[in-house]
């Protein structure tokens, strides 16, 4: 009766080691993704924080001056330098990763980044989105012009004259 009661508790033991490991296997590909494809860029963040410390100065305070926000900037790029060096960009990113990828996943897709084709979509990467920024601007553009006239007729139909 003691074997019985204590292979259930063993169970527990082992599956939550079991889930220790595997957590501990999936934090390690997202780092190895991270480190791949250098996915955590605070760049982005350090800007978009000092945007909005900085308006909430000019919201709240009249008289601010230029200086005021170079120091805000400044301020902004030491506290999210030190908050990546501990590893808050990490934390907050792996809880999404972990949550949309499995581990056999992530070692697959890391494999992928490991390749060749992978390595080259990493560094031609910066091209290929300004490429597609430009090419998606011309054919908004060439869609206006295609569809303008259109809506154009639709109005006239309805009584409104208008130049487009």
């Amino acid at each position: 009766m003691l074997f019985k009661l204590s292979l259930p508790c063993f169970l527990l033991f082992f599956s939550a080691g079991a889930l220790a490991t595997s957590e501990h296997l999936v934090r390690e590909e997202v780092a190895r993704f991270f480190e791949l494809t250098q996915a955590i860029d605070v760049g982005p963040v350090k800007k978009r924080v000092g945007v909005l410390i900085n308006r909430r100065l000019r919201h709240n305070n009249s008289g601010i001056q230029r200086e005021h926000y170079q120091a805000v900037e400044q301020v902004v790029a030491r506290e999210v330098d030190n908050l990546s060096a501990q590893k808050f960009f990490f934390e907050e990113y792996y809880q999404v990763y972990k949550q949309h990828y499995t581990l056999d996943e992530l070692r697959e897709i890391n494999a992928f980044f490991s390749s060749d084709v992978g390595k080259k979509f990493i560094h031609g990467r910066q091209d290929l989105h300004q490429d597609v920024s430009t090419t998606t601007v011309k054919m908004i553009h060439r869609l206006v012009d295609t569809i303008a006239p259109k809506v154009q007729q639709t109005l006239a139909r309805s009584g409104y004259d208008v130049d487009l």
